[in-house]
């Protein structure tokens, strides 16, 4: 994970204030509050990786709350959280006087818009907290956070009941997979892959072979927002996943999947979706065609003539025929 901030070396007066600079300039504008004197010393640190939409951050520090407003949360770029506290507890306080103790290992699905009131760090901070946009819940799973958090505890449940929640489906759905559940068990997989990170296993959502899938899900993701980048390469896409390359490419083999042609697949998918599109039928084919990875106009065509069965002009045509003047 990429270091965000880490107060240890600064002097204690100004640790508390740094620490709040960074988490308002990473989320929203929190209001925080700090206990004790405000000259004591408070070393914190924090973390973030970006795991393809999706912001990972984990968080320590001393005891503190971070309180937030409507106005706040509608201000957060992410729409919803899962928390996880590492080591202590953590408790969630909405302005209804609900309270929401988080447990280490348990995870609390938050709605950030909906979620007035204060996350309250009795001793010491250390939480792992999935940042997620809104496109990341299905909408009957986002209708029900709105009248509060969720608690999920995975080393009793198991995944099954935090993905059937973010399906929403009821306990003891059935087992075959849909695109809800799907989606639902990729998130957890990328909160395991975090928890991994820090050496925490037995907590996690998926194992064995489910994490090839995760993987490969994730892989193709960061994928998707890089098309624009003409050296995407396997080692980077690998780091950014915490695998080293070799290991990208066993976990795409597993899945019938290698680099190079899912790659170019996804490029000229794209292109195929941009010329497609009205909006940018004045776009040069070789402009669209750079713009998604492409740098060979040769090859971009023959690529796409063995892909789609014609070339980028007459797909183009076909789809904006040109209206006679």
């Amino acid at each position: 994970m990429h270091p965000l901030i880490d107060t240890a070396t600064l002097p204690p007066g100004d640790q508390f204030a740094w620490y709040e600079a960074a988490l308002q300039a990473r989320l929203a504008p929190f209001r925080l509050d700090r206990r004790g004197a405000a000259d004591a010393p408070f070393a914190a640190r924090l973390r973030a990786r970006s795991l393809a939409d999706m912001d990972l951050i984990h968080g320590q520090g001393g005891a503190h709350d971070i309180g937030q407003n409507s106005t706040c949360g509608a201000a957060n770029p992410y729409r919803y959280g899962l928390v996880m506290a590492l080591r202590g507890c953590v408790a969630v306080q909405t302005l209804a006087d609900r309270t929401d103790v988080i447990p280490p290992g348990s995870l609390l699905l938050t709605d950030n818009h909906h979620l007035p009131g204060w996350l309250r760090f009795p001793r010491r901070m250390n939480v792992l907290t999935l940042q997620l946009p809104a496109t990341r819940l299905p909408p009957q799973a986002a209708a029900r956070l709105t009248s509060g958090p969720v608690l999920f505890n995975p080393a009793r449940s198991g995944a099954r009941l935090l993905a059937c929640f973010m399906a929403g489906l009821p306990r003891g759905a059935t087992r075959q997979p849909t695109a809800e559940l799907a989606q639902a068990d990729q998130l957890s997989g990328l909160l395991t892959l975090a928890l991994r990170e820090h050496g925490i296993d037995g907590e996690a959502p998926l194992q064995g072979a489910d994490m090839d899938r995760v993987y490969a899900r994730a892989a193709a993701m960061l994928m998707a927002r890089r098309l624009h980048c003409a050296s995407v390469t396997p080692g980077r896409l690998a780091a950014e996943l915490g695998l080293s390359e070799r290991h990208l490419f066993r976990v795409l083999a597993r899945q019938g999947q290698r680099f190079r042609p899912m790659l170019r697949a996804q490029r000229l998918a794209a292109v195929a979706g941009a010329l497609a599109d009205p909006a940018q039928s004045r776009r040069s084919l070789l402009e669209i065609a750079v713009a998604h990875g492409f740098v060979n106009q040769s090859h971009f065509s023959r690529a796409f003539r063995e892909t789609y069965g014609c070339a980028p002009g007459v797909w183009r045509a076909r789809h904006n025929p040109v209206e006679s003047v």
